[in-house]
């Protein structure tokens, strides 16, 4: 067989051809290029394209990282400057960031011998009724309290109410919060974020009152107890001093903490008497009997009894390892923290100048150290 015959029988069998990988309908030209227009090299076509797109996405990607980041400096400079005023706010000397006091009357207030009466106001502040029932307990434990008169507004109810009935806050405390802490710890908020005062019920309050005062309280505090409270919905401030009925004191004591959605939801409380009523403290958080009703208050810088008269070593044991900042106006205190915090009040009260004043000196029971 010659040569010509031998490659007219390999052609025949498709020796030394190039085989077609072609997919049925896509029939190759002789140029190589399938009847679609595209070039046989699509794999490399394809990578051409993510690597343009690639550099577009670094192309929009790298000026926002870079932004990203500036904000986040300048975030974190403006987060640690809030972080500082706050906590001079609240840890180094408490600044006035809450309302003025008002204006006090001139004329004061005189017993039948013509001797000034003392009086004294706790103010609000949310949780920090810890330092009010510190500063209440340090006047039971050295001061005869039996013709001094009390005003208060919000949370300084805490103080005030026990007082006013000859009972030791602090008595009031260890039987009562537990319940508090046990009522908010179903909440889910207090689960996640501590924060189980948030949309209490005022029905609740009435319940930790009515079990804990006496069967005469309105008797015993009328005319010496004046609790703030802001008539809904004229936000007119009303100072409720008389109390016909237990019921009428108690209703009083929970309308004047009644801070809308915040402590308690189903607002506003209807006082006997009185009328729908919401916190003392959007009318008037420093209700006063005269020019001489001392003062005390976590917040006010410039309440009498406050800690900002304290030096940095009379905080007491382990303050300043947790020191006062705003959460606590907000967060449930366990016990612990509310004794520490309570006898922070002690020693404001202690070292304050306004209870050296004549009135109060003239019935403190236990001499000065």
């Amino acid at each position: 067989m010659g040569t010509g015959q031998l490659r007219e029988r390999a052609a025949s069998r498709g020796v030394g051809a190039k085989s077609s990988t072609a997919r049925p309908g896509n029939s190759t030209r002789s140029t190589g290029r399938p009847e679609n227009g595209l070039r046989t090299s699509a794999c490399g076509s394809w990578l051409s394209s993510l690597y343009v797109f690639q550099a577009v996405v670094w192309l929009l990607t790298v000026p926002f990282a870079c932004i990203s980041i500036v904000f986040r400096k300048l975030a974190g400079k403006v987060a640690g400057r809030c972080d500082a005023v706050l906590s001079e706010c609240l840890t180094s000397r408490y600044s006035a960031w809450t309302p003025t006091q008002p204006v006090r009357p001139k004329t004061p207030l005189v017993d039948d011998n013509g001797d000034m009466v003392p009086s004294i106001n706790f103010m609000g502040g949310g949780q920090l009724w810890m330092f009010s029932i510190g500063v209440a307990h340090y006047l039971r434990e050295n001061y005869d309290l039996s013709n001094v008169k009390y005003t208060a507004s919000s949370c300084g109810t805490f103080g005030a109410l026990p007082l006013a009935c000859g009972l030791d806050p602090y008595d009031w405390c260890a039987a009562d919060w537990g319940k508090c802490i046990d009522y908010f710890s179903s909440g889910f908020l207090f689960s996640k974020f501590g924060l189980g005062c948030v949309m209490g019920s005022k029905h609740f309050y009435y319940g930790l009152w009515d079990a804990y005062l006496p069967h005469d309280a309105h008797i015993r505090c009328s005319g010496r107890l004046f609790l703030s409270v802001t008539q809904w919905p004229s936000l007119k401030n009303r100072l409720v001093s008389e109390f016909e009925t237990r019921d009428q004191l108690i209703w009083t004591a929970v309308a004047s903490v009644c801070l809308p959605m915040a402590f308690i939801g189903d607002f506003p409380v209807d006082v006997p008497g009185v009328g729908p009523c919401i916190d003392g403290g959007f009318s008037d958080d420093a209700p006063v009997v005269d020019s001489n009703t001392l003062s005390a208050s976590a917040l006010h810088n410039k309440a009498d009894i406050s800690p900002r008269i304290l030096a940095d070593d009379e905080f007491g044991p382990g303050y300043w390892e947790n020191p006062l900042t705003l959460l606590d106006i907000v967060v449930t205190p366990q016990y612990d923290r509310v004794w520490q915090i309570g006898a922070v009040g002690q020693a404001a009260a202690k070292k304050s100048e306004g209870l050296k004043r004549p009135e109060w000196a003239k019935i403190r029971k236990t001499s000065l150290e």
